[in-house]
C-alpha cells in the first residue's frame, strides 16, 4: 500500500482514487487485524437486493416521500431481523426510541 500512495498520477481519476484511498486507508485491511469484520460486501448486496427488486417490478417510485418510507421501513425490519426480533418487536423499539429522544 505504500508503493502504490507513494506514486504520483497527472490523470484525473487516479488523483481522485488516491486520494480516496489516503482518506481510507486505515480502515481498508481491518478484516485481516478483526476476524469479526467480513472481507466481503456480499451481506450488504443481499440486503439491497429486495429494494433493488421492487424497485424494477412497480417501475420505481411515484414520490420522494414513498421511497424513503419504503428504505426506512426495510431498515428498520432488517436490523431486527439480524438482531434476532421479530418485524412487530423491531418497529415497537424504533418507535419507543424515537418517542424517548423527542
Amino acid at each position: 500500500m505504500d508503493a502504490i500512495v507513494i506514486l504520483r498520477t497527472t490523470n484525473c481519476h487516479g488523483i481522485r482514487l488516491r486520494k480516496c484511498f489516503a482518506n481510507i486507508r486505515s480502515n481498508l485491511f481491518v478484516f485481516i487485524t478483526n476476524r469479526a469484520v467480513f472481507y466481503s460486501n456480499n451481506t450488504s448486496e443481499r440486503a439491497l437486493r429486495p429494494s433493488a427488486i421492487f424497485s424494477k417490478v412497480t417501475n420505481g417510485f411515484l414520490s420522494q416521500w414513498s421511497g424513503l418510507l419504503f428504505a426506512t421501513v426495510r431498515s428498520v425490519v432488517d436490523t431486527g431481523r439480524q438482531n434476532n426480533l421479530s418485524v412487530f418487536q423491531a418497529i415497537h423499539i424504533t418507535i419507543d426510541r424515537n418517542n424517548s429522544v423527542a
